[in-house]
């Protein structure tokens, strides 16, 4: 699958439902203690996260390996979007971020342990990381087998239970 194809997808369009999920994430962050401050969004893609967290009153900056992304990014929020891939050390300071997301992102990501550590590093004490991902023990996966939306996503490279994600967190710090 080619960038523009993969790019090409229902994924990558704001939709109401979206908008929805996006602002269901803004209210977990303030459930999580971050109501204000900085926060890094690994794998931005367009950047649409970006600009509901700006809106909201966050300094927002994304982390995305895709160039023809972060720069869909940077028009739709004005953001700095820093363009590496998330298995690289994130040319970032250290305790500088208010909060890291991940989302869904983190199934595509090889050595996710070395990223997950460098979200860590970067966090500033007290900090939140905030995951989302396919779950391996969804009752969706064995409903709908090879329909199932793991399957439909050829850069889809590891899958995580509930349990096996809180303890590679752990084993990130």
């Amino acid at each position: 699958m080619g960038e523009s194809e993969y790019f090409d997808r229902e994924y990558f369009q704001l939709t109401s439902g979206k908008i929805r999920y996006l602002d269901y994430l803004l209210g977990v962050l303030r459930r999580s203690g971050i109501s204000a401050g900085a926060v890094l969004d690994v794998g931005s893609g367009y950047g649409f996260f970006l600009e509901r967290l700006e809106s909201a009153g966050y300094r927002a900056s994304g982390l995305e390996h895709s160039e023809h992304a972060a720069e869909q990014a940077r028009h739709r929020s004005g953001a700095e979007v820093y363009v590496q891939s998330a298995e690289e050390a994130f040319q970032l300071p250290s305790a500088a971020y208010d909060a890291v997301t991940i989302l869904d992102v983190i199934e595509h990501i090889r050595d996710y342990q070395g990223c997950l550590r460098e979200c860590y590093r970067i966090l500033r004490p007290g900090g939140v990381a905030v995951l989302v991902t396919l779950n391996s023990r969804s009752a969706a996966r064995p409903l709908l087998g090879k329909q199932w939306s793991w399957y439909k996503d050829p850069t889809h490279v590891r899958l995580f239970s509930g349990p096996e994600l809180g303890s590679e967190l752990r084993r990130a710090g």
